[in-house]
């Protein structure tokens, strides 16, 4: 997020925040990692301007590994949106 131009940094533990389920699989990448990782060592105060020191600090490889399928994460993504967002809308007709 944007505010006056300059970037609003937040702790790295409010991504997960709204989420209906957190991140795994396909999904889960090193900030997931991350997130898991400030949470089992009780490093609340973390700032996602951070996250990259964190990262090497711990260890948390930085590079995103190919989906199960041996595609881009991406792509396995763009198909679980796709559906979902039909479903959303099903819903939403149905509802009418």
């Amino acid at each position: 997020m944007v505010h006056q131009g300059k970037p609003i940094d937040y702790p790295l533990l409010a991504l997960e925040y709204g989420m209906p389920e957190f991140l795994s699989g396909d999904d889960a990448g090193p900030l997931t990692e991350a997130i898991e990782w400030c949470k089992t060592n009780g490093q609340y105060q973390v700032m996602l301007s951070e996250a990259p020191a964190l990262l090497q600090h711990v260890g948390i490889e930085v590079c995103i590994v190919k989906g199960v399928n041996g595609d881009r994460p991406d792509h396995a993504a763009v198909s679980r949106h796709a559906e979902r967002t039909t479903e959303h809308w099903r819903h939403v007709i149905r509802t009418r």
